[in-house]
């Protein structure tokens, strides 16, 4: 059987032969990479996080103190203050993990800080996730006092708020628990310096995939649908209060100019009367 040339001209013409100038292009397109890698690098974990960091962990500490405030006491200011707590603790954690990204940290000498790594990548992880359920249950808590004023007494307390903060941040802590042992930290005996690697639990097909739908949908998918359904049971609520407020208002507005009127009839018809006695 012939075989087919127009197939062997395509896979012929598919072959680029390796030559100085193609070596030389390819290597210069390499040095443009990672040059431009390094500088994205640079900018987004050396010189922005810190910035960002930092007028995130002012910002969130002066909320705490206005929210702890005795005039400010509420099972709302309660939510608050905890959410602005948990998006602090975020912050810091960012910021001590973001170390990894410096050259001079894979060193001996920094021992302590790649014991605490594992353990950081556990707490940044529990005070995200605390965020959002804060955030669900601030809005839970805000649904029941808006569209549920009579239950929203008994409810809305400030210390059920704090269990309920309490109930929050020991669940979330409970289920990032297994992210410490999925890193393995040791130094290498060739370089003499740190380096991180994934241990069985972390390479484990099973645990990633059963993990990583657990965290989506607990802390992904359930907190935007609450979200979505309370919001937008509270933007019913809001836009029928307006319409009350104003159908009331109208009411209460034909109601005084309908008085007005009766006085000022009244009022004429009594000084008519009185000037019919004088005259009489």
């Amino acid at each position: 059987m012939l075989n087919n040339p127009f197939k062997v001209n395509v896979m012929v013409t598919k072959l680029i032969p390796m030559t100085m100038d193609n070596c030389a292009a390819l290597i210069i397109q390499d040095q443009k990479y990672c040059y431009f890698r390094k500088a994205v690098h640079f900018w987004a974990q050396q010189a922005l996080l810190p910035a960002v960091v930092a007028v995130g962990v002012v910002g969130n500490m002066l909320s705490v103190v206005v929210l702890t405030r005795e005039p400010m006491k509420s099972s709302t200011s309660t939510y608050l203050t905890a959410l602005a707590v948990s998006d602090l603790f975020y912050l810091l954690f960012v910021f001590t993990i973001s170390f990894e990204n410096y050259p001079w940290i894979v060193e001996a000498d920094y021992y302590i800080y790649w014991k605490w790594y594992p353990y950081g990548l556990w707490l940044t992880d529990a005070a995200s996730n605390t965020s959002v359920l804060l955030t669900v249950s601030f809005t839970v808590e805000r649904y029941i006092a808006v569209c549920h004023p009579l239950r929203g007494r008994v409810l809305c307390t400030e210390s059920r708020a704090k269990r309920v903060i309490l109930m929050v941040a020991l669940f979330c802590i409970a289920c990032t628990a297994t992210t410490p042992h999925e890193w393995h930290i040791a130094i290498n005996p060739a370089t003499g310096k740190f380096q991180k690697s994934s241990t069985e639990l972390g390479r484990n097909d099973i645990y990633k995939k059963a993990y990583n739908w657990f965290c989506i949908v607990t802390f992904i998918c359930v907190p935007l649908l609450v979200l979505a359904v309370l919001n937008w049971f509270l933007i019913n609520a809001v836009n029928q209060s307006r319409r009350n407020r104003t159908r009331l208002t109208c009411q209460v507005s034909n109601y005084s100019a309908t008085t007005a009127q009766s006085y000022a009839k009244s009022d004429l018809y009594a000084v008519g009367r009185v000037r019919f006695s004088c005259r009489t």
